[in-house]
């Protein structure tokens, strides 16, 4: 019985993981909740606790100096836990349902599958969370590089202010949220572009069988923009940093990706599509010509209708976006620069009121 026992422990132990993403995808799969409800929720109740720990921190000592610049930083870090919490379940959960709707379509899906919490978790999926917590790390020296001797004093505690201790704690959430994040739009629009190649068949003057990779899109962009707006907001309090520039490009990277990567396939599929109705066209066209050279009486009507055709066919789009998702997409690219121009004014506004108010 003693000698069973580490390995029983070391079994249940291994097994810990699989058994807890078991129960977090079918809590997952049971919950009502919106990832927009998500995301609020947790910012809401963050926010209470920065607030009720900044309360505390006045009647208990505490190692450091706080200053209002670091009380701002960190309701930040608050606002990008709970964002990134609620957009990678906007895009696990909006995935789920295209893969959904695209099964019946597709030729090939054996190889799709949904990400935690809806679904196993692939190896990279670990390799893009360690990732982020390395990131994160190496966060405070990229933000301000050479103001400490030794890097590692970022991390001494004895050194945090109150507020620190939440950037600090909060900021390792932030770099594992990024990298899930990231990965989680990388993951989903190349499982969709491969899905766009297997699709047996599309119709060319209907968008219902590559509507849900339209959406996917359209939410992978929205949901960019949002994490741009809110590294955006950054800079009005630390300035343009190593750490933002680095946390932007990787952003702005996922731009292409998340827009172009699901439809990159449906165009492609489009385009096959495209040439073999005209390859068609032309065929049956050269039969009419014959036709009418030999005066076969009743093919005239249908000579037109075949070129009628051929100019429906020629004129649709390969990428398959249309005005209003055009417009929906630029009109979401715009809120890092209405969220920028924000930031400024309540940066004006917290240094000359705020600040000296609070001494």
């Amino acid at each position: 019985m003693t000698r069973r026992f580490p390995g029983a422990l070391g079994a249940w132990l291994w097994s810990a993981p699989g058994r807890a993403r078991a129960r977090l995808a079918a809590l997952a799969r049971r919950s009502r909740a919106a990832p927009g409800r998500t995301g609020l929720g947790l910012f809401l109740g963050m926010s209470v606790a920065l607030a009720l720990a900044q309360a505390l921190a006045r009647r208990v000592p505490f190692g450091g100096s706080g200053r209002l610049d670091d009380l701002l930083v960190a309701w930040l870090h608050v606002a990008l836990v709970a964002f990134l919490a609620g957009a990678y379940l906007a895009v696990v959960r909006r995935a789920e349902a295209s893969y959904a709707q695209l099964r019946p379509m597709a030729s090939k899906t054996a190889g799709v599958c949904c990400l935690p919490p809806y679904g196993p978790a692939p190896r990279a999926w670990y390799f893009w969370l360690l990732a982020g917590l390395c990131f994160a790390i190496a966060g405070p020296e990229l933000t301000e590089p050479g103001r400490v001797a030794n890097p590692l004093q970022w991390w001494w505690p004895p050194d945090w202010a109150p507020e620190t201790v939440w950037h600090r704690l909060l900021g390792l959430i932030v770099g594992g949220g990024l990298g899930l994040f990231g990965f989680a739009i990388v993951h989903v629009s190349s499982q969709l572009g491969t899905l766009a190649a297997s699709l047996r068949e599309i119709d060319l003057f209907t968008a219902s069988s590559v509507r849900p990779f339209l959406e996917q899109s359209l939410t992978n962009g929205l949901l960019v923009a949002g994490l741009l707006s809110l590294l955006g907001l950054f800079a009005f309090d630390q300035g343009v940093s190593p750490m933002l520039m680095a946390a932007a490009a990787f952003a702005l990277s996922l731009v292409a990706v998340s827009v172009l990567l699901p439809l990159a396939g449906v165009r492609r599929r489009i385009r096959q599509e495209k040439q073999s109705e005209l390859a068609w066209i032309d065929v049956e066209l050269a039969r009419e010509r014959l036709h009418l050279h030999q005066a076969t009486p009743g093919h005239g009507g249908r000579l037109a209708d075949l070129l009628a055709h051929r100019a429906a066919v020629t004129a649709v789009r390969e990428w398959p976006f249309d005005n209003p998702a055009t417009r929906t997409l630029a009109l979401y690219f715009l809120l890092p620069v209405a969220s920028w121009f924000a930031g400024a004014v309540i940066g004006a506004i917290v240094e000359r009121w705020l600040a000296p108010a609070l001494g």
